[in-house]
């Protein structure tokens, strides 16, 4: 079975982007504790271990707000520097960085991130558009008419862009690395002054996916962008962040920091996670959700980073298909978790991230178990074992404050 399990939690930090280059491999940006600058998460082993990237020098108060890299080397990262456009990149696994900058005395900040390989890309802001066929060592600026919320280029003649259109909601797209652009799909939301398509994802040539900025719905076009169809997700008010891995799966990242997936193309959808509420909202922010083929890491507030992956647990092969649901999770200390999906005799034990154990044994028969979490019990990652004389099931969950 899938599932969305936390692999990081520190109550602290605030994640902002995320970027997945390959399952094992992912970057994470955060702001750190005062606020004044970013910072990197990084794990090369499946969510196991994070490392924290600091920058330094120059460098040291760059805001990152997007992270794109071709492959699990290089890299590039965007946003700002002491109010001026940043862009830097690495080579080197993240490890270190160097300023490319196209222009350095803009106050336009970098938004979005398109590199077909370590050397030939393109960078935007609101209302620019760069190139470079060098790595960054030259920029070429392309005039624009528009303005741009996200780029997608898929070699350095073709290219999308989701963004604003005479207040129209806008996917645009050009075959000449940006000379000329034609209008794919513009939208007004009737109940915005200006609109504004979020963000863009290219399957092939002919299935398009974009989201309307504020909203609920998605566009999808399976003939290159000639027709489209609206996709709502009535379930939630605005999409936050989604990722199609393919013309049919996808998983949505609400406002609300509900994440939803979908198996025929958006036609129905399956809520796979929500945060726990409170009286003002959610307890924890999701912000920024990617994928590397079947496994994607989500990323947020309190420093919560979770993992999705396809789970192969237990003894027995028919345990896959167990759908063994803890609730709240995060859960706050003083609170009840409760074991839903349970039955028959069945014994319960709980692990710290160090392996130690916190509970011990709990044996049940009852279809839903509640478990007093201590107010003295430590805030961070722990693991549940759960298991029968047929079967061992393995569950994640956080505490926190």
């Amino acid at each position: 079975m899938a599932a969305w399990n936390p692999v990081r939690f520190d109550e602290y930090n605030y994640f902002t982007a995320n970027f997945t280059p390959t399952p094992q491999t992912s970057f994470v940006s955060g702001i750190n504790q005062t606020g004044t600058a970013s910072f990197l998460m990084r794990t090369n082993d499946g969510g196991t271990t994070w490392d924290s990237i600091s920058f330094s020098g120059s460098l040291s108060s760059v805001n990152i707000a997007k992270i794109s890299f071709t492959d699990v080397n290089n890299g590039f990262a965007g946003g700002s520097n002491n109010n001026l456009q940043s862009l830097i990149s690495t080579t080197d696994n993240g490890t270190t960085w160097i300023d490319i900058t196209p222009d350095p005395t803009s106050t336009i900040f970098t938004n979005s991130i398109s590199f077909i390989n370590p050397q030939q890309g393109f960078v935007s802001g609101q209302t620019v558009l760069y190139k470079t066929f060098d790595g960054g060592l030259t920029w070429t600026n392309i005039p624009i008419a528009f303005e741009i919320t996200s780029i997608h280029f898929t070699d350095m003649n073709t290219g999308y862009v989701c963004g604003t259109e005479n207040n129209a909601a806008a996917v645009i797209k050009t075959t000449d690395g940006g000379q000329t652009w034609s209008t794919l799909l513009s939208v007004v939301n009737p109940f915005m002054f200006v609109n504004a398509m979020q963000k863009g994802e290219i399957i092939n040539s002919n299935i398009l996916f974009s989201s309307l900025q504020y909203s609920n719905q998605i566009y999808k076009t399976i003939d290159g962008g000639n027709t489209w169809d609206t996709i709502t997700l009535a379930q939630i008010f605005s999409i936050q962040d989604y990722d199609f891995i393919n013309a049919n799966e996808g998983h949505v990242l609400s406002s609300m920091g509900e994440l939803f997936r979908t198996i025929d193309g958006g036609l129905t959808w399956t809520l796979e996670y929500a945060v726990a509420g409170g009286v003002y909202g959610p307890s924890v922010f999701l912000t920024s959700i990617s994928f590397a083929g079947t496994t994607g890491y989500v990323c947020g507030s309190s420093g919560l980073i979770k993992k999705y992956t396809v789970e192969v647990t237990g003894i027995n092969e028919s345990t896959n298909n167990i759908n063994i649901n803890l609730y709240p999770n995060p859960v706050a200390k003083g609170n009840q978790l409760s074991i839903t999906g349970i039955s028959g005799t069945y014994e319960v034990e709980i692990h710290n991230i160090h392996g130690q154990s916190v509970l011990q044994q709990l044996e049940s028969t009852d279809d839903i178990m509640f478990l007093n979490i201590a107010d003295d019990l430590a805030s961070g990652v722990y693991t549940i074992n759960i298991r029968n004389d047929e079967m061992v099931v393995q569950r994640k969950f956080i505490v926190m404050e």
